[in-house]
């Protein structure tokens, strides 16, 4: 469960051509073996994050960094990374810094409760 935010972050950082995971010791580790020939010095916008969102079929709902220590690897679909006008135009200004897409299986019982828990609290899109 702890590798959720920080693959998540990894991703993103693939995808984005960037290394939004430079913040981290560990993911450097990871990203020098890859030899991606993504960007490796300092990372400059630190205070920059993405929107971490869970889809519900079609509603989305936005989930803060600990929302993340719940989640169970098993119980996740797929993970989709937005950027771009594609996370702006669904997300608003918020979607500006990429967003992270996690889908959840539909059938996973475990999954589906910790769903309702997180719709209770959760900013709805």
């Amino acid at each position: 469960m702890k590798y959720i935010l920080p693959s998540a972050t990894l991703i993103l950082a693939l995808i984005s051509g960037n290394a939004a995971a430079q913040g981290n010791p560990e993911e450097q580790k990871i990203m020098s073996k890859m030899n991606t020939g993504a960007y490796t010095g300092p990372f400059l916008y630190k205070d920059v994050k993405p929107l971490y969102v869970i889809q519900d079929d079609l509603d989305f709902y936005a989930i803060e960094d600990n929302g993340f220590k719940d989640i169970d690897p098993d119980w996740i679909e797929r993970v989709d990374v937005l950027k771009g006008k594609s996370a702006e135009e669904i997300f608003g200004e918020r979607g500006g810094n990429g967003v992270v897409l996690i889908i959840l299986k539909e059938d996973d019982k475990a999954a589906r409760k910790y769903f309702r828990k997180i719709k209770k609290t959760a900013t709805k899109y």
